[in-house]
């Protein structure tokens, strides 16, 4: 298999095993998206909670030039962790999905690196249909004014 080949089977890999997981709450459904020939690959969560409707990407990963683009991580570990673990070379942006590599792995981005992290967008809370709180920027990471 080639190495893209490889890191489709790989993601592939990883959504499946976050597909198992079921939230606590809500009527809510956890859906794999996959466009093989665009080499797009989300993983959503889907339903109701309290009467609002909940629709969000836990995880958006797109393969482009032959590199994996992590466009959204919303999970607790990290998935660029879980590349890395299963032997796909990384690159360091200062998105705060990137800060959850150990500090024991992180390097300078390299050209040949395989795995590109984006910084987070601002979106709303839990991923409901309601206008976003007021959103302040620190170093890498968004918050909200509770």
């Amino acid at each position: 298999m080639d190495r893209v080949g490889e890191y489709r089977q790989h993601i592939r890999d990883i959504l499946a095993e976050y597909r198992q997981y079921r939230p606590a709450y809500g009527e809510i459904e956890i859906e794999q998206v996959i466009d093989p020939e665009g080499d797009h690959y989300q993983l959503l969560s889907v339903g109701w909670q309290n009467r609002q409707r909940v629709h969000g990407s836990i995880v958006h990963i797109d393969i482009r030039d032959g590199k994996i683009w992590i466009q959204h991580d919303g999970t607790e570990e990290g998935v660029a962790n879980q590349l890395v673990a299963r032997g796909c070379q990384k690159a360091i942006s200062s998105s705060a999905s990137s800060r959850r590599l150990s500090a024991s792995s992180r390097s300078l981005p390299s050209a040949n690196a395989a795995i590109r992290v984006h910084p987070p967008r601002a979106t709303s809370p839990a991923h409901t249909h309601q206008p976003a709180p007021e959103l302040w920027r620190g170093e890498g990471c968004v918050a909200r004014d509770v």
